[in-house]
């Protein structure tokens, strides 16, 4: 992960999978942000957070299905 303006920073990002979720979530990434990938589809997620994992070493993605009343837990559980 590179030491840019948002290291130590962790972002969730929707829509993830495909289109301008993905392109702000490689953004983020390239401005070092821990990133947390979220979409609809699971297989989708998959390729992308193998990318986010070869290319950033940043990513964690959930199904949306999993954040309902939990997404704070989420975001500390990604700082560990």
């Amino acid at each position: 992960m590179s030491e840019g303006l948002l290291h130590g920073h962790t972002a969730l990002i929707t829509g993830a999978s495909k289109g301008i979720g993905k392109a702000i979530a490689v953004g983020f990434a390239q401005h070092g942000a821990n990133v947390i990938l979220v979409a609809r589809k699971a297989a989708g997620m998959a390729e992308v957070t193998t990318v986010f994992h070869v290319y950033y070493q940043c990513a964690s993605s959930l199904p949306t299905r999993t954040l309902h009343g939990y997404t704070q837990p989420i975001v500390q559980d990604s700082h560990n």
